[in-house]
């Protein structure tokens, strides 16, 4: 093979200038594609994270208000039970260890309640009557009084902010 023809291949074989720069840029921009997709790929791996998280947050959330709702319906049983004692039965010796004991056992049970963030919801007489925690079941007027005054005919629940059941109030206010 002579050298003109040696010449004529590796010019042949060798792309131009210009193509090897287009080759270039091209690679960079596909480069660049795929960065792009990795990025929103990732961005939309934590998003979704983000949101199975919320979702199973809200959903043991719900699950415990369902238990503790159950629970609040024993404990108002409880206190149903120890305001049905008669009088002459509290008034008796004997009796005695059975108040105790029932006393220890609601006092036990609101610990819990306390202890998985349930609050009570029982205003004060004097308090203002809120409808967000409070639930007007009764109204009254009664002569002699400066204010009105609430009284509690069942006990109220929220966990945090969020109330579960609101305060069942009598609402009695001045003639």
């Amino acid at each position: 093979m002579s050298a003109q023809n040696k010449d004529e291949l590796q010019e042949e074989e060798l792309p131009q200038e210009s193509e090897v720069i287009e080759d270039v840029e091209s690679e960079e921009d596909s480069a660049e594609i795929w960065k792009d997709r990795a990025l929103r790929a990732q961005a939309e791996m934590a998003n979704m994270r983000r949101r199975l998280d919320r979702e199973v947050e809200q959903r043991t959330r719900r699950r415990l208000e369902g238990l503790l709702h159950d629970l609040i319906m024993v404990g108002d049983h409880i206190e149903l039970a120890l305001g049905s004692i008669p009088e002459p039965v509290r008034a008796a010796e004997s009796a005695d260890g059975f108040l105790l004991g029932m006393d220890a056992i609601r006092t036990a049970f609101e610990d819990v309640l306390r202890q998985h963030g349930l609050e009570q919801i029982a205003p004060a007489a004097d308090a203002n009557f809120d409808p967000s925690l409070h639930e007007a079941v009764q109204t009254d007027t009664e002569d002699g009084l400066d204010a009105a005054r609430l009284e509690v005919l069942r006990r109220g629940y929220k966990m945090g902010s969020h109330v579960l059941r609101p305060a069942q109030v009598r609402v009695v206010q001045p003639a």
